[in-house]
């Protein structure tokens, strides 16, 4: 009676309906409390339904009725990467090819395991030694395909990608990889019709709408020029741009405190002037994109609704700093220095939550997406402070000297939210959405 229940429980596993396989398993164990197969099955189940530490815990127990059952090994490494513990994982599925070394699955799943740690290279290797077990495995043919991608292999993924479609030319991860490399040969009709088709059979890849996405936004031209600047401020070039701002700074209060009254303003207005386009320009080209694709007939569909939130927030409060921007401008041209500085500590206010704001989709979901939203409040109340101080600055409430110190506030707040909102999307726990 049992092995029947195992039978259709493991049905309903690969159908993915696990609640219903969950139910079936703790029937079988409630006849043989010790199975230590329906025992890992029913953890696996269970991570599949959100109860990770319930499911982790049976597959623990498993183990130690069978510590050298390769199956369990495997599907503890399944568990532990499905929480984004792919060390652990690793080390788990190292245990069952201890036991079985040529079994095509567990180097896959030892693939997947490398990859979403970073290491590609080491994923491929798997992958192909998974291939010259059973050249048609298309777990081994998708890791390697995507494993190559990362790494920028783009000669050689074409030759994987025509694998895939030839083992199995429905398979949509293959039509995503293809879509990706036209994309990084600017060949973006041919690009965006692969990704269409990825879609056309799985409309929920995500890796597949993002690179839609991507080709989309390459229709625009100022995105398409504004990419050198935009990678060059994000990119490795980054210090170099918060290195120049912070001399700036500390040049310019250096001026200020040192300078017999009356003292120049301009040493405090200068960094201002170069931080505060540069910080707005660079955070706001990718979330000005999304904005205007939530108002293209096919682009609309790609986004998702934080996505579409998030956009036009950012946009909303671009065009709020800009105006406060160009009105600053103005005082500073007719030589309003006070009014000039007091309008630009305004714009700065608006903009800071900005970077943080546009890269909160970046991040990946636990540690950096939780972090960052902590960084886009930091920046937000720090911001409104200021603004209200500049205000009431305004009104005749505080001296407008209090602008310089609310200028410089608001500069080191957003050095520091620039390397967060560099740094945070970085800390990658999942290489790509391809598992």
């Amino acid at each position: 009676m049992s092995s029947e229940k195992i039978k259709r429980a493991n049905l309903l596993v690969e159908q993915c309906r696990y609640q219903q396989a969950a139910d079936l398993f703790l029937e079988v164990l409630a006849e043989t409390p010790e199975h230590p197969v329906a025992l890992a099955t029913l953890g696996w189940c269970q991570t599949n339904c959100g109860y990770s530490d319930q499911g982790e815990a049976n597959v623990v127990r498993a183990l130690q009725l069978a510590p050298d059952d390769d199956f369990i090994h495997q599907v503890h490494a399944l568990c532990l990467g499905a929480q984004g513990r792919y060390a652990e994982g690793e080390a788990a599925i190292r245990r069952a090819l201890a036991v079985q070394p040529t079994f095509s699955p567990y180097l896959a799943n030892l693939a997947i395991m490398l990859r979403n740690q970073g290491k590609a290279a080491e994923a491929i290797a798997a992958a192909q030694q998974g291939l010259e077990v059973a050249p048609e495995n298309i777990i081994c043919v998708s890791q390697k395909m995507v494993a190559q991608i990362e790494l920028g292999h783009y000669d050689a993924v074409e030759e994987t990608i025509r694998l895939a479609l030839r083992i199995d030319p429905e398979y949509t991860i293959a039509h995503a990889a293809h879509g990706y490399l036209r994309l990084h040969r600017k060949e973006y009709a041919d690009a965006a019709d692969a990704f269409r088709e990825a879609l056309r059979i799985d409309p929920h890849l995500r890796w597949s709408r993002e690179g839609l996405t991507q080709c989309l936004k390459q229709r625009y031209p100022w995105y398409a020029k504004a990419a050198g600047f935009r990678l060059m401020t994000l990119s490795k070039n980054a210090l170099r741009w918060y290195v120049m701002f912070a001399g700036l700074i500390l040049y310019g209060l250096f001026r200020y405190v040192i300078d017999a009254p009356p003292r120049q303003t301009f040493y405090l207005e200068l960094p201002l002037l170069i931080f505060f386009p540069t910080v707005l320009s660079t955070f706001t080209i990718e979330p000005l994109a999304l904005w205007v694709l939530t108002y293209d007939r096919e682009g609309k569909h790609l986004l998702l609704p934080m996505q579409r939130q998030l956009a036009g927030g950012v946009v909303g409060l671009a065009i709020i700093a800009i105006c406060a921007f160009v009105v600053a401008m103005t005082f500073a041209l007719q030589r309003q220095g006070m009014d000039a500085l007091s309008i630009f500590v305004i714009a700065l206010s608006v903009a800071t939550p900005i970077p943080p704001l546009s890269k909160v989709m970046d991040c990946d979901l636990g540690f950096p997406r939780d972090t960052i939203w902590k960084v886009v409040g930091i920046a937000s109340v720090v911001g409104l402070i200021c603004l209200k101080l500049a205000l009431a600055s305004r009104a005749g409430m505080f001296p407008l000297e209090v602008n310089y110190y609310s200028g410089l506030v608001l500069i080191i707040v957003n050095l520091a939210t620039l390397g967060a909102s560099t740094l945070l999307p970085a800390m990658r726990f999942a290489r790509s959405p391809i598992r």
